[in-house]
């Protein structure tokens, strides 16, 4: 009996705790395998539930525990938008909602999902990362083997991965560099006139989809691919693949006054340029 009650108060959940955040206070989460689900309030307080807290100074440590000790349902947590906020987890899975903003993400195995906030945030895992409507000045992410998806973001974005595609959509940004390995990079959206892009794959083709009347000049380089464009431009240099073996390609293409810089590199791939909507 006495082991069956002891067994049943383990399987509880742990009651909520709410606590006031100091300014300059760093909240550090950390988790095995269960999944962590981030939401950022308003005022100073922080709720967690699913586990306990501890504040160390000038840390507030919140800790899911190894795999068995401590359930596996969610840690949740509502942090003030803010905050600076550390996540590291194994293989729980890390979902996010109104991100602070100071943000660092580690997942080793999990995926990571954000949607709304501002700010700096930093992303890196092995799985699949997505970012919706990102209202902030620095995006970085670093992946490995999962896609990556940015649908709506502001500021400067850095985003590499090495066997995955990136997709990025409704980005207003002057500053963009994007790099994979292995995989597609897309764009769909307009390019602000000042603003200078990168986008890089060694193995995968590169897809911007663009408003027709687009002002830009691209400098593309690819070794055995080709360039292709629907939008009228003013083109110079080799476009297509000639017969024999290959051999690096260079082309300028300017659209509009050409305004926007913007540089593309496929070693095994073609670039593709589209109108924005078409399929």
């Amino acid at each position: 009996m006495v082991a069956l009650l002891l067994a049943a108060a383990l399987a509880l959940p742990a009651p909520d705790t709410t606590v006031r955040l100091p300014r300059g206070t760093t909240v550090e989460i950390s988790t095995f395998d269960r999944p962590v689900r981030l939401n950022g309030v308003a005022g100073d307080r922080v709720t967690v539930r699913g586990t306990g807290l501890e504040l160390d100074g000038r840390t507030l440590e919140i800790d899911g525990g190894m795999p068995g000790r401590s359930g596996r349902g969610p840690v949740t947590i509502d942090v003030p938008t803010w905050a600076t906020v550390r996540i590291e987890t194994v293989s729980g899975e890390v979902v996010i909602t109104e991100a602070p903003t100071d943000l660092q993400v580690d997942a080793v195995d999990g995926r990571i999902a954000v949607r709304g906030g501002g700010g700096e945030m930093s992303l890196s895992g092995t799985g699949a990362i997505e970012v919706t409507d990102f209202r902030g000045s620095r995006l970085g992410i670093e992946g490995l083997t999962g896609s990556i998806r940015v649908a709506g973001a502001t500021g400067s974005l850095e985003i590499e991965s090495v066997n995955g595609q990136i997709g990025l959509e409704r980005v207003t940004s002057r500053d963009v560099q994007v790099s994979t390995t292995n995989g597609q990079v897309s764009w769909a959206g307009p390019l602000d006139p000042a603003g200078t892009y990168r986008f890089e794959t060694h193995n995968g083709n590169i897809v911007l989809r663009l408003p027709p009347r687009v002002s830009a000049r691209l400098r593309v380089e690819t070794f055995n691919g080709s360039f292709d464009t629907r939008i009228p431009a003013a083109t110079t240099g080799a476009a297509e693949r000639r017969p024999g073996p290959p051999r690096e390609r260079r082309v300028t293409a300017t659209y509009g006054r050409g305004e926007a810089t913007v540089e593309l590199s496929s070693f095994n791939g073609s670039v593709v340029v589209r109108p924005l909507g078409e399929t």
